[in-house]
């Protein structure tokens, strides 16, 4: 026999549900790293990223090396993963 719920019952279970967890690394960041941050994770190239945050590719390289040091990552590689698993909250 199947177990089956209302979408009443599913919705009274899902609003009693905790919200998702945001990595305490990134209350740590500044609001402009978390607009980086954002870009980075919404795939933004980076040439949109430069003229959005109105800096140079170099500065762009800065920005994500200062963004990954304080992430506590020792690479790019790990940036990337870091991202897609913590996806900025709206």
């Amino acid at each position: 026999m199947a177990w089956l719920m209302t979408r009443e019952q599913l919705d009274q279970l899902l609003s009693k549900a905790p919200p998702p967890q945001q990595n305490p690394k990134l209350e740590a960041l500044s609001d402009r790293e978390l607009e980086l941050y954002s870009m980075m994770s919404q795939h933004y190239p980076g040439s949109q990223i430069c003229e959005e945050l109105g800096v140079t590719r170099d500065e762009l390289v800065v920005r994500k090396a200062e963004l990954q040091k304080k992430l506590g990552l020792k690479d790019q590689v790990q940036l990337v993963q870091f991202i897609a698993k913590n996806q900025p909250s709206a």
